[in-house]
């Protein structure tokens, strides 16, 4: 017994080693639905359209209110915040409208970017709507790129560029494609 418990620990502190190893090295990995989930290494690329990020949230109450009902996890960012993983859907210069139909970018609409009323607990979830509104300089625009349900900007609006921490480039991804259920 005394033998495969020290295994176990042997085995658990070189999972921890290694995991250390990966994030120094810029590896992270994605296990929810706002981004594909797998394996991304940060970069510092700066073209932002389309690309995934990884950014952490301000401390608007929006953000405040996700943390406590668990919709984003604490973390190492300011005000404990946890890093976001997202899609950027708009820059600078683009035209943005978000109302009850969904995120719509330069008058495109944007997949899986209906606003949901309740959350899966049945809670009022936060509604960002706006007409026609030019992003300024700085500003961009997060969302799913897969998932009717994530926690994005259709709810919290833009953010600045400067909370992005690096952009992600997919090193080993499980596309889910969810189907959209309109209600």
């Amino acid at each position: 017994m005394k033998r495969f418990t020290i295994w176990t620990a042997v085995f658990l502190i070189s999972i921890l080693a290694l995991s250390v190893i990966l994030v120094v090295f810029g590896f992270r990995i994605n296990t929810t639905d706002s981004i594909p989930i797998g394996i991304y290494r940060m970069t510092a690329d700066k073209n932002l359209k389309n690309a995934y990020v990884i950014f952490c949230p301000d401390n608007r109450p929006v953000f405040q209110q996700a943390l406590k009902r668990g919709y984003i996890n604490s973390g190492l960012c300011p005000d404990g915040y946890g890093y976001l993983m997202k899609k950027v859907v708009a820059t600078t210069g683009d035209k943005l409208t978000v109302n009850s139909k969904g995120v719509f970018v330069n008058d495109r609409l944007i997949p899986y970017s209906k606003p949901q009323i309740k959350d899966g607990l049945n809670r009022s979830l936060p509604q960002w709507q706006v007409q026609n509104y030019q992003l300024n300089q700085n500003e961009v625009m997060t969302m799913t790129s897969q998932s009717q349900w994530s926690f994005d900007g259709r709810y919290y609006g833009p953010i600045k560029s400067g909370q992005i921490k690096g952009m992600l480039t997919p090193i080993w991804v499980y596309p889910k494609q969810e189907k959209i259920h309109e209600s």
